[in-house]
Formats: structure tokens, C-alpha cells, sequence
């Protein structure tokens, strides 16, 4: 069983597709593969599955989803723990887990061409914006951004490895629909101009850049940042653009535990009170020796500071 997140949510058995027909299902699902390998709570993933508005119900609801996926994935995936689930999968079972492993090895490589081609394969397992195809909208509020994050540091990354290299050229076009897709993105829009004064283009460097400008003064009110005021006057000037500073790394991401977590196993609750035997003989005392047919109720208060077993 294979499962994609980066992109629509996908599983499949053996090449074949298994579908998940039902949205909250697919919620559930994405919901326990962002923390493969780890407990995710009840409430948690009531909270994905409804959109933080979990219904009265929502504890055997999930349940009974979890059993509807089970026997969509068939049994051994998703264990019931204390608190809540867990999916075990292998990080060659994941698209996700495969992405980060890519991420680390890249970062810790010291040969720029070795840490191109490892973003370039990291990046080739993504097929489009992730969890489109699942309706929840707690999770592409917490979950799927920093995704998307890392991914666009991927591309900086990779682009500017490329340009170091002096593949300008073969960069244009591909910068041209970045920025067209993430227009505020202003490191884009950097690399951009850097590509097109390499490829003997600074006119239209200039261009991109007043294009910047007045989107960025129309939509947010304020100027492009240093980085690129400075490319903006190296090329007014006619001087060498200098090659384009890397990327800086992300924060890691924490990496898909290996198996799973064991759960914690709390001592059992306490089966009755105790040093409390003389109060309880004084409530019991106060209880009618007979039925009581006029249905008068005993009421009892008690006080006392917190934690001595009221």
C-alpha cells in the first residue's frame, strides 16, 4: 500500500488506485498520514474531519470512520491507541516521508551539482497542490502551508543552484510562471531578473521589476524589498549582477518516526474513596430508613479545598 499527500490524496495497492469515495474519510485519512508513525488524538482528528466543529457524537462517529477505513486499507495500518490512532506506514510508502528524506540528504551534501539533483527528484514527487481533493478546511489552514512552504524553498533552492551553474537560459520560462503563480513571492522575482541579465536580457529585467513594483504598490501599498532594490540598481548601472545568494535552509521538518511510538500506560483509576468512612456512615445516616412516598430529596454540601477527595 502506497499513499501520496503531496498533491491530491492518493492511495494505491500494487498500481492500482483504492478509492476513498468519502470526504470526511479522506479528512481522517490525511489527517493520520501528516503524523504517520504517531498518535494522533481523537480530538484532534475530530477537529479535521468537522472543521474545529465536531458534533456532540464526534468520538463514535470516529470511530466508526476509522472501522470504514480499515476496511478500505485493509487491517495492520491504522491501530487504535490510547487517546486516539495511528498509521503505520514505511517511508517508501509515503510520498511525504521520501520528500523530507530528499531534503535532508541535500542539505547535508557539499557538492552543488549532487544537491541539484536531489531537489530535483524531492520536487519531481509532487502532482499539484497537496490535499486537494480533501474538504477540510482545518487542514489547509494548519497543515497544508508549511507544506507548500517547503516545497517553494525546494524550487528557490534548486533555482539557485542552477543559476550559480550558469544555466540562465534554461530558467526563464520556468521563473516566468512562478512568479506568475506566486506573484508576491519577491525571491522569485529576483531570480527572474538575475536569469534574464545573464541571458543578455536586463531590459527586460527592468520590466519584471516595475512590474513588481507597481503590483506591489497597488495590492499591498509598499515597495520591493532591498534585495531586489539593489539587483534593481546594478542593472540601471550597467554592473555585474553578482551570482544570487543561496537560500537559506528552512527550519527541518521533524522526520516520520521510523515505527511507531509505544503508547504511555497510565496506572488504572481508584475503585473508592479512602479514610473517608466515618463521613460516608454520617450521609448514609442521613438517607430515610423507609421509602419515602412524597419524593423529598436529601441534599448534602460539601467543602473543602481542592484535591482532598471530595
Amino acid at each position: 500500500m502506497e499513499f501520496g499527500v503531496l498533491g491530491p490524496l492518493e492511495v494505491t495497492h500494487d498500481d492500482r488506485e483504492v478509492e476513498i469515495s468519502a470526504g470526511r474519510h479522506r479528512a481522517l485519512l490525511a489527517a493520520l498520514l501528516l503524523r504517520a508513525n504517531q498518535v494522533v488524538s481523537t480530538e484532534k482528528l475530530a477537529g479535521r474531519i468537522w472543521d474545529d466543529r465536531p458534533p456532540r457524537d464526534s468520538r463514535a462517529t470516529t470511530q466508526t470512520y476509522v472501522r470504514r477505513l480499515r476496511s478500505a486499507l485493509g487491517d495492520g495500518l491504522v491501530d487504535t491507541r490510547p487517546g486516539g490512532y495511528l498509521i503505520s506506514v514505511t517511508p517508501e510508502q509515503l510520498d511525504l516521508a521520501r520528500f523530507d528524506h530528499l531534503l535532508q540528504q541535500a542539505r547535508q551534501t557539499n557538492q552543488p551539482e549532487q544537491e541539484a539533483g536531489l531537489l530535483a527528484e524531492a520536487l519531481r514527487l509532487w502532482r499539484g497542490p497537496a490535499l486537494t481533493n480533501v474538504p477540510s478546511d482545518a487542514l489547509h489552514r494548519d497543515e497544508v502551508p508549511a507544506l507548500t512552504e517547503r516545497r517553494l524553498w525546494a524550487v528557490e533552492r534548486r533555482v539557485d543552484l542552477d543559476l550559480l551553474a550558469g544555466r540562465q537560459d534554461g530558467l526563464v520560462s520556468e521563473l516566468r510562471g512562478l512568479v506568475s503563480e506566486h506573484p508576491l513571492r519577491e525571491r522569485f522575482w529576483a531570480q527572474l531578473m538575475t536569469a534574464l541579465v545573464g541571458s543578455g536580457r536586463p531590459a527586460e529585467a527592468l520590466q519584471a521589476y516595475e512590474a513588481l513594483r507597481h503590483r506591489l504598490g497597488e495590492e499591498l501599498g509598499t515597495d520591493p524589498g532591498t534585495e531586489l532594490r539593489d539587483l534593481h540598481r546594478a542593472i540601471l548601472r550597467g554592473n555585474p549582477v553578482p551570482a544570487t545568494p543561496v537560500a537559506p535552509e528552512p527550519v527541518p521538518a521533524k522526520p516520520v518516526p521510523a515505527r511507531p511510538i509505544p503508547p504511555a500506560q497510565l496506572p488504572p483509576d481508584v475503585s473508592a474513596f479512602t479514610g473517608r468512612a466515618a463521613a460516608l456512615r454520617q450521609l448514609d445516616g442521613w438517607l430515610p430508613a423507609e421509602p419515602d412516598r412524597t419524593n423529598a430529596v436529601v441534599v448534602a454540601a460539601i467543602e473543602g479545598t481542592a484535591g482532598i477527595g471530595k
